[in-house]
């Protein structure tokens, strides 16, 4: 040890003792890549693959310094693919006696994607360059005649024409294919079963929707309302998606997407939640009166495509409100803001009208739903739609210039402080990015035994009683419950708790 440390000491060799150590780790770390991928011989791989189920398969012929690169993004995909019940193998062409996948002409490598022993699709390793690209080319691979990839706004215009009065669109451009924006549209595809998807990377199409989009334009998403337009000559309306195209952006989308255009209540204002709320955006209540309705739901419809994405809008008649609205109102704005007075001390918050107090954020009180039916809510007088439409946007810019300037709150703050949270800070599109944030730091999983399709039935033949979790690993909220799930085990083996066995499934759609 001496020596080592009087020769690292010295100037002129502290640099080649530094390049040792780094080599050391890329071997190490070439090793680790090489032996997580599962590698059987030319015969054995035939025999593992599962009848229906998907695979993808790397022969390596060679070692080169290409080969370990691909082997050591396709160990990061593993578990990305295995969430989606595709199993990932490889294959050494030097050990036995090779099959017709090893013996290929060619100096271009391939991985192959089968389902049971059915060829899919070749994929060349060179596209496969990251784990956005894998995952992203492996499901397009496995999605390809439910996922369109078109060339032109005619292409488009055709296949929304197939789909009115059936099924809404999911548009996307990408700048180019393995993207992660190419990942994210797959991924979503793969999800969302009951909405269409289609895909291109033409910047000319793009350009056919939007004119005014950049030389170099980034990637875009649309939601294309094709299931109400029951008319053939009825063009399908188009949303498109104003944040960046990533995977919390297009959940909180395609979610709000999902909801219908208008809402008709019958309720208080300040009892009412929607998935706007729970996503941090307002809810506009135009207030009716028999006299008027129609037109009131003509205003209403009209308002709600104009706040598309951007707030919910609800029809409230005034008869059932349960409160005597004063006429000269005409609509109602509830928001998510952060309000410590109306959280934690049951104040109200409007213009003129009181709203009623509601229970507060204390412990052991109301659970967050509880706290959202009290969000403040405001009474106006609007003249019309602008005003509206204005009144939302000055809240979103008002509400993102906020957010760029908050700070980390420390968890040792107090219960006072606390009670400033906003609702979209605790609710799913929140949730989503502190598991994105913790992603590399998996929790102990050596306490709860992990079932599959196969060992699922024979586990709970066994004798004893079974907490099993079903959950998906693309979910945030099911990440967050397995977390707890883990501690609630730590806390059951502390407690020496028999008879009682704590498993995890996780779940995949079949494609």
């Amino acid at each position: 040890m001496a020596q080592v440390m009087s020769y690292s000491q010295i100037g002129g060799c502290a640099r080649p003792f530094s390049l040792l150590l780094l080599c050391t780790s890329c071997v190490l770390m070439a090793s680790s890549a090489d032996d997580a991928v599962l590698e059987l011989t030319p015969k054995e791989y035939l025999s593992s693959l599962q009848t229906s189920k998907a695979s993808l398969v790397y022969f390596r012929r060679a070692i080169s310094p290409s080969s370990e690169v691909f082997l050591e993004q396709l160990a990061n995909a593993m578990e990305a693919l295995q969430d989606y019940g595709i199993s990932v193998l490889k294959v050494n062409c030097q050990r036995e006696e090779a099959s017709g996948y090893c013996r290929e002409d060619g100096s271009l490598e391939k991985a192959y994607l089968f389902r049971g022993q059915v060829l899919l699709r070749e994929l060349p390793t060179d596209a496969l360059f990251s784990v956005d690209a894998i995952v992203a080319n492996v499901l397009f691979a496995l999605l390809f005649h439910e996922v369109k990839y078109l060339t032109t706004l005619a292409d488009l215009q055709n296949l929304e024409g197939t789909l009115k009065g059936q099924s809404d669109l999911v548009f996307a451009y990408v700048q180019a294919v393995g993207t992660a924006e190419h990942r994210v549209l797959m991924e979503a595809a793969f999800v969302y079963g009951s909405l269409k998807f289609a895909l291109t990377t033409e910047v000319m199409l793009l350009r056919g929707l939007r004119s005014e989009e950049l030389e170099v334009p980034p990637s875009k998403l649309f939601f294309c309302h094709c299931k109400m337009a029951t008319d053939p000559a009825q063009p399908c309306r188009r949303t498109p998606m104003e944040q960046p195209l990533t995977t919390l952006n297009a959940h909180k989308f395609l979610k709000l997407m999902g909801e219908p255009i208008v809402r008709e209540v019958a309720e208080e204002p300040s009892a009412v939640s929607t998935t706007h709320l729970l996503l941090g955006l307002p809810l506009v209540f135009v207030l009716t009166q028999e006299e008027t309705l129609e037109a009131d739901k003509m205003t209403a419809e009209f308002l709600a495509w104009r706040l598309l994405g951007k707030a919910g809008v609800l029809l409230l008649p005034r008869k059932s409100a349960g409160l005597d609205i004063p006429f000269r109102y005409n609509v109602a704005l509830k928001t998510a803001e952060e309000d410590p007075v109306d959280l934690c001390k049951g104040g109200f918050k409007g213009e003129e009208l009181p709203v009623a107090p509601q229970l507060g954020a204390q412990p052991g009180g109301p659970p967050l739903f509880a706290l959202l039916q009290g969000m403040p809510v405001k009474y106006l007088v609007l003249k019309d739609v602008e005003e509206i439409v204005a009144l939302v946007e000055r809240g979103r810019q008002s509400d993102a210039a906020q957010d760029s300037e908050e700070e980390e709150e420390d968890d040792s703050e107090s219960y006072e402080q606390e009670c400033f949270v906003s609702p979209a800070e605790i609710q799913d599109d929140q949730v989503v990015e502190s598991v994105v944030k913790d992603r590399k730091q998996e929790p102990p999983l050596d306490l709860i035994q992990t079932l599959t399709e196969e060992s699922f039935s024979p586990a709970l033949a066994k004798a004893g009683h079974w907490l099993v979790l079903f959950y998906a690993s693309w979910e945030a909220v099911s990440l967050v419950v397995l977390r707890s799930f883990v501690e609630v085990a730590a806390r059951l083996k502390g407690m020496d708790v028999k008879g009682v066995s704590l498993a995890r499934c996780c779940l995949w759609r079949t494609a």
